[in-house]
């Protein structure tokens, strides 16, 4: 029974052992840019989510103070 892979003298193992490396650095470089990224762009987000935020907040509260004319038309036990 051959273990070497492709023709060439590297066991399987040491094939399989590389694709676990190579998954590991890979995963290790996407973590480092989603936290560069999140180092850059984080305050700028915040700011963004917070005016949204804030807005929401005033159209619901502006929305809850108005008195809805008639809500349902078919109903005649209304006040």
């Amino acid at each position: 029974m051959n273990n070497n892979v492709n023709g060439t003298n590297c066991p399987k193992y040491l094939v399989r052992g590389q694709g676990l490396v190579e998954y590991i650095a890979l995963t290790a470089l996407v973590a480092v840019v989603c936290i560069g990224t999140v180092k850059v762009f984080g305050s700028k987000v915040t700011r963004q989510l917070n005016s949204v935020s804030n807005k929401f907040d005033q159209t619901i509260r502006k929305g809850l103070n108005t008195k809805v004319a008639n809500p349902d038309p078919f109903r005649d036990d209304q006040d």
